[in-house]
This record gives C-alpha cells, sequence and structure tokens, in this order.
C-alpha cells in the first residue's frame, strides 16, 4: 500500500462490503451453510447413518449425482437471474 492506500483503489474492506458479486456470493454460502446444516442439526444419528450409507456407495454413481445436482443448480440459477 502506498499512502494508506490499497492497489487500485480500494480497500480489503471495500472488496467484502461491495454491493455486487462478493456479496451475492457470501450470502448464497451462507443458505447453503444453513440448509446443509439443518439435518445435521435437527437428525443427527440419522445423517451418520445416511453419511456411512453414502460411503458404501460406488464411485460412478457417486460422480454422476454430483453431476446431475451441479446441473440443475446451474439450471436454477439460469431460470432466477436468467
Amino acid at each position: 500500500m502506498r499512502g494508506g492506500r490499497a492497489p487500485f483503489g480500494s480497500s480489503v474492506v471495500g472488496v467484502w462490503s461491495d454491493r455486487g458479486g462478493m456479496k451475492d456470493f457470501l450470502s448464497v454460502l451462507g443458505m447453503v451453510l444453513i440448509v446443509e446444516g439443518v439435518p445435521y442439526f435437527l437428525a443427527p444419528e440419522r445423517m451418520r447413518r445416511w453419511v456411512m450409507a453414502i460411503a458404501e456407495l460406488p464411485e460412478g454413481m457417486l460422480r454422476r449425482t454430483g453431476f446431475l445436482l451441479m446441473a440443475v443448480g446451474l439450471w436454477l440459477v439460469y431460470l432466477a437471474r436468467g
């Protein structure tokens, strides 16, 4: 930093508090963490069983499921932002 200013006239705080992409990203990430955390909070023993069952699935099935979930997520983002 020269003269007390960050490069390109922005500050580190400004990057995290802008009104654009980073704020949206952090909001979405927070919502995902909330949704992901609810089952572990409400039914931890059931989630433990699910995780153990998922660990035993074949790698190919996990990859296909992951791809399908990414495609559905992309489609939902397209619908919402499109």
